[in-house]
């Protein structure tokens, strides 16, 4: 089992994507809170509490996790990638554990050591632009020849502050992945060639964790908008002044 982590819009799925064509499961998102598919951690529990009704209690969820992980490995022979959220870390964490204390799931992973592919973009900019479009247009992920290419708002008061939080996130995942034995690391920006192929890093980091010759080097999903950001943002002349002078401003022209 091999577990892929990132923020939002950083990645995740379509290198999940490129794992899958090694032969392995995709168990998507796995705490997604939609039960509509079939490996989500949330829908198995929706079944153990539908039993027993005592496995409500969220002391019991930690325990439940590992069954459900167990049950995944039987079901798939071990051949399965999840894709878990840095907003994830602490969903099975009970309510008095302290912030600033190793999330369950860092603890999971350092105890099971289980192959962890990290995946972070440092454009953050890109980040925020995509997340608002995939909302506006309710498209995260296409293999669709063509993308709707549509513009969003941003608030050029508080767009500053969001890059540096995502940039704080990242510093504050890396620091908790220093713990876990198993961690391959790679970056949105190095995934891909110019001919939109996986790059050889790519495929490299990914046929090292699963031990297996990829069936293709070609994304199954497209890149959505990759179009300049002068293109995306409805005000962008607005975001660029806000920019403007800031450690970050490159993130408008890459």
């Amino acid at each position: 089992m091999i577990f892929i982590t990132g923020a939002m819009r950083s990645g995740t799925t379509v290198f999940r994507e490129l794992v899958c064509s090694a032969g392995y499961q995709n168990l998507d998102e796995i705490f997604h809170g939609k039960r509509n598919h079939q490996f989500r951690f949330f829908d198995y529990l929706y079944k153990k509490i539908r039993l027993n009704p005592d496995f409500l209690y969220p002391i019991c969820y930690k325990a439940i996790f590992y069954e459900y992980v167990q049950n995944i490995e039987d079901l798939t022979k071990g051949l399965c990638v999840a894709d878990v959220k840095y907003h994830n870390y602490r969903l099975l964490d009970s309510s008095f554990k302290l912030e600033s204390s190793i999330p369950f799931f860092v603890e999971f992973l350092m105890t099971t050591k289980y192959p962890v592919i990290r995946i972070r973009r440092f454009n953050k900019l890109r980040m925020i632009v995509s997340k608002k479009l995939a909302e506006a247009a309710d498209i995260w992920a296409t293999n669709a020849k063509s993308f709707p290419v549509i513009a969003v708002d941003l608030q050029p008061n508080t767009v500053c502050d969001e890059i540096f939080h995502l940039q704080n996130q990242d510093e504050k995942i890396e620091n908790l992945l220093s713990l876990v034995p198993n961690v391959y690391r790679i970056d949105y920006e190095s995934m891909f060639l110019e001919s939109g192929d996986f790059s050889p890093f790519a495929v490299s980091i990914a046929e090292h964790a699963t031990n297996s010759k990829l069936l293709t080097t070609k994304p199954i999903l497209i890149r959505q908008n990759p179009e300049r950001l002068s293109s995306l943002i409805a005000n962008y002349e607005e975001v660029e002044f806000a920019l403007r002078g800031t450690s970050v401003e490159w993130m408008l022209y890459d």
